[in-house]
């Protein structure tokens, strides 16, 4: 999202997406049965529609050309997959 870049929200990419954007893909993705993994950077639009969901955080080193600063990556893991996961005892595996 825009509002989450350290930059002050300058575009990097050819196609960005809006908040109404990302709005409509997690309205869609909140529908889905099936495992979902979602990485990005929190925000609030993701906290409030994702709320139900297992999240995890991890320090990230960025780059691109914007210098060697560390932002907070976050991913969030739908109930299936968060399931699925613990199910097969591979969400130790995964975290560690």
């Amino acid at each position: 999202m825009l509002d989450t870049r350290p930059t002050g929200g300058n575009r990097y990419y050819r196609h960005e997406m809006t908040n109404a954007d990302h709005q409509t893909l997690l309205a869609g993705i909140l529908d889905l049965t099936g495992m979902v993994v979602v990485s990005g950077y929190a925000h609030p639009i993701y906290d409030e529609m994702l709320a139900s969901w297992e999240t995890h955080s991890t320090s990230s080193r960025i780059s691109a050309g914007r210098g060697g600063a560390t932002r907070t990556e976050t991913v969030w893991l739908n109930p299936a997959c968060s399931r699925a996961l613990h199910a097969q005892g591979l969400f130790e595996e995964c975290t560690t």
